[in-house]
């Protein structure tokens, strides 16, 4: 994926956002877990994304950071799952490429984590060693040394208007060089 930034006026447009980033993540080639950094300030809207994103994955649980947790984990129902799989969606991108179901997600807030050490003890390795996972980190900056080369980055900022944010895309290589 290339670098491009998404203007948000408001949570329709996240919403929007959120389903087509979920497209672009279930057709990508990538081997491995799907890796998305979610980077920005305290409450720019990392965790309303991942509510959305989620809630479109069919996750019906209340959705909230994981900050003292670190790590929380949902189960993507079997059902959801077959619904993917026979999408529109899904039989227009199984002509071209594989199309990644994902059986579980994690969400990872690593912002009271002091090091990458921290990640790895949770089990960090095993978690990115499954094909089926998704997993969405909060403060994803604070981990880069340990994010596959692979994973995807979503740089969110605040807009010029109270509600207005801008979403920028990239792969998580970049991390390193824009921090």
């Amino acid at each position: 994926m290339k670098y491009k930034e998404t203007k948000i006026k408001n949570l329709r447009q996240l919403n929007i956002f959120a389903k087509e980033f979920l497209q672009k993540i279930l057709s990508s080639e990538k081997k491995g877990a799907r890796v998305v950094g979610l980077i920005g300030s305290l409450g720019v809207g990392k965790t309303t994304f991942v509510q959305l994103l989620l809630k479109d994955l069919g996750i019906k649980e209340q959705i909230l950071s994981p900050s003292f947790l670190i790590i929380k984990s949902y189960e993507i129902n079997p059902k959801m799952r077959s619904r993917i799989k026979d999408s529109a969606f899904a039989k227009a991108t199984a002509d071209k490429q594989g199309l990644r179901i994902f059986h579980r997600v994690f969400h990872i807030d690593a912002y009271r984590l002091n090091s990458e050490k921290e990640l790895l003890a949770l089990g960090w390795e095993e978690i990115i060693s499954n094909p089926h996972h998704l997993i969405l980190i909060e403060w994803a900056d604070k981990v880069k040394k340990i994010l596959p080369k692979n994973s995807f980055q979503l740089q969110f900022s605040f807009g010029e208007k109270k509600n207005e944010r801008a979403i920028s895309t990239s792969p998580s290589r970049l991390i390193s060089k824009a921090s």
